[in-house]
């Protein structure tokens, strides 16, 4: 049995109901950026071959799981992938490819570092079949680069993006931060202008820098630009199918757009987490407890949740919010036998009291506020 996929901007494929999307987290950096993950950290060549060791491992293990499932996307990232080399990134997609069913279009994405992007790199990702990836772009200024503290600077940036276009990259995202502290509107469109140089630009995501709060930026100054980049980038050809998410017509990740619409999802590596059969599995984040006990279900699971009906209505809901075609109550229905407006009435009607939803002929779908304010949707959603 197949389940119909579209988005609004008219991309749409049939994809068997056991479905999964995969995620392989790769917690390493070249050096760990002001606001970033504590569990994103520098390894040397010792640690890093240690953990692709203990993903295989893991992979290997992971058949119960994916067993009987169609893998439609595998997202390769956490960190910056591109940190590993491309024979390494090589033989984990061969593990995958050999034990387990993959859809005929397979979306293969790869979180890279600018600085990485240079021949070498880019010749061993095209071997691995990668078909999408995302830049950390962040922003087209030294001065705040400084300030975040990246390993790069904005001329490796322009020269990586550079590098894609000259090897045909069709699918490329590019990472962009708002609400950085001394950002201007003009350093925010500089950004935006220096990414959109590469023509293979197909997307954009939108990331307000994790301690703009902290560090002085207000919930206004970062709204105003938010909103300053969808009228820019509507301008250029993109379309917000999602929170803080814009993209070409028919270049939607599909990772995040299948996950969104509630397809089970598999996590590899420390600290993953996954979404299967009803139930919320959560991996170790402790990093030498994963490299010791990898392939060991019980020893490297921290935690394991049966999520029941209310939960999952809830979990519906806040992952079809985020994107902008919300859900109407036939596809709720459908789901759970009942319409959301029965089952989760007071957290719908307080959510359209605050004008963060909208609905119309029994549809709910979030306000452009309310895609700015994607957590404070969650936040009414999960304490209702």
């Amino acid at each position: 049995m197949c389940v119909l996929f579209v988005t609004r901007s008219g991309w749409m494929e049939a994809v068997p109901m056991s479905s999964v999307t995969v995620f392989v987290n790769i917690p390493f950096c070249i050096r760990r950026r002001r606001g970033e993950s504590s569990h994103i950290r520098p390894a040397g060549k010792e640690t890093r071959n240690a953990y692709l060791e203990a993903l295989e491992r893991e992979i290997d293990h992971a058949g119960e799981l994916l067993e009987g499932k169609t893998v439609q996307s595998i997202y390769v990232g956490g960190g910056a992938a591109t940190v590993l080399s491309p024979d390494k990134l090589a033989r984990l997609l061969l593990r995958f490819k050999r034990a387990y069913q993959m859809a005929e279009y397979l979306e293969l994405t790869i979180a890279a570092a600018p600085e990485t992007l240079v021949s070498p790199c880019l010749s061993g990702l095209n071997m691995c079949n990668f078909n999408r990836i995302s830049v950390e772009a962040l922003c087209a200024s030294d001065k705040m680069l400084d300030y975040l503290g990246t390993s790069y600077r904005l001329a490796d940036l322009e020269d990586g993006l550079t590098m894609l276009g000259m090897f045909n990259y069709r699918n490329v995202n590019a990472d962009v931060m708002y609400g950085i502290p001394g950002q201007t509107k003009a350093a925010l469109r500089n950004s935006l202008v220096t990414c959109l140089a590469l023509p293979a630009l197909s997307h954009i995501t939108l990331r307000r820098f994790e301690l703009s709060e902290q560090e002085g930026v207000s919930a206004e100054e970062s709204r105003d630009q938010y909103r300053y980049s969808l009228e820019y980038l509507k301008g250029k050809g993109f379309c917000q199918y999602a929170a803080g998410h814009f993209a070409k017509k028919g270049y939607e990740s599909r990772h995040f757009y299948y996950t969104s619409q509630g397809m089970d999802h598999i996590g590899f590596g420390v600290g993953a987490k996954s979404y299967v059969d009803g139930y919320g599995i959560t991996n170790t984040t402790d990093l030498a407890k994963y490299l010791k006990w990898a392939g060991q279900y019980e020893e490297i699971t921290e935690n394991v949740l049966y999520l029941d009906e209310k939960a999952r209505q809830k979990r519906f809901a806040a992952l079809r919010l985020q994107l902008a075609e919300g859900f109407s109550e036939e596809e709720f229905a459908a789901r759970f036998g009942e319409g959301a407006g029965a089952a989760m009435g007071p957290s719908l009607q307080l959510l359209l009291k605050q004008s963060f939803i909208s609905c119309l002929d029994g549809r709910y779908v979030p306000t452009e506020e309310g895609l700015f304010q994607i957590d404070e949707i969650q936040k009414v959603i999960f304490a209702n």
